[in-house]
Formats: C-alpha cells, structure tokens, sequence
C-alpha cells in the first residue's frame, strides 16, 4: 500500500473504511447546504429539524458534521432523542425540552487495551453549531477499558436504541 505521502506499507490484510458522506438520495435536494467539510444535511442543532422544512427532521450521520458534531454514534443517538422529543412536544401540544446532547463519552478497542474518553458539548444555538474539539478529557486507559467497551456495545446501545 502506498499512502498519498509516498509511505509504503506491506499488510497481509486491508480494511478500509470510507470516510463518511452524505448518502445519495440526499445530493441534490433543498436538505443539503454546504459546509467547510462538503455538503451534510441541513439541521437545527438542538431539535435535528431541517432548517429549510418545518415538518422535517434529520437526525443522522448524514446531518452530524453540519452541526459540527462527529458522524458517531452517540451524538446521533441524542440528536435522535431531540428529535422524538421535539415531536411529542407538538404532538401534545406542549413544549418539551429537548435536552440535546451535552456530552459525549466514546469507548475504544486497541486489542487488550481499551480507552474511554469524554467531550464536553456546548451548544451554540444562535450560531447553530456545537463545539466539542479542544473539549475532550481521557476518563480510562486500561485492560478493563476492554471490557467496559464491549458492556458498553452489548448492553446499553442495544438497549437504548
């Protein structure tokens, strides 16, 4: 293999995962906008509503980078959770805080060693964007980082979602 910068690698196996992008039934449609990281879906950061369509929610990894937050897991999972909030609350008539992600705690697999670390998130709402870079602390490093990460996958996402 042979990185753009020339490095040569020699491997018996290659994976490779393509950055992410935004998926092709979006391209073209009044839900995108263009960012500094290429064209994401256009959403309100607190709410995952489309900005340009009042009945509309993106709540995804195709909307993540718009808002400024990583294309993960995690904070789709809570800009899921916005979402349904926010529509209950019209549906009921009510106003509902839809309590949008306020931190971020990633676990990671490096064989026997697994890391955990977290993000503050503070929400910019007249700018419509959430900082979280420069915001990250690591909690754990350690064999039992392992394990907590595989609990972490077989248990709370399989239960929450």
């Amino acid at each position: 293999m042979i990185l753009s910068n020339g490095e040569k690698y020699k491997y018996d196996l290659l994976v490779v995962t393509p950055p992410a992008r935004l998926p092709k039934p979006f391209e073209g449609t009044p839900l995108v906008a263009e960012t500094p990281t290429g064209k994401w879906t256009a959403i309100n950061v607190y709410t995952g509503r489309s900005l340009k369509y009042d009945d509309v929610y993106l709540p995804g990894e195709h909307s993540m980078p718009y808002a400024g937050l990583p294309a993960a897991g995690v904070p789709v999972h809570f800009t899921a959770l916005a979402s349904a909030a926010a529509i209950t609350g019209e549906l009921l008539g009510q106003p509902v805080d839809p309590a949008q992600i306020n931190a971020m705690t990633c676990a990671l697999d490096y064989g026997d060693v697994g890391m955990m670390f977290n993000c503050d998130i503070k929400l910019d709402l007249s700018g419509n964007k959430a900082a979280w870079v420069g915001n990250c602390y690591s909690i754990l490093t350690s064999p039992l980082g392992k394990l907590i990460k595989d609990l972490f996958y077989k248990t709370w996402l399989a239960t929450t979602m």
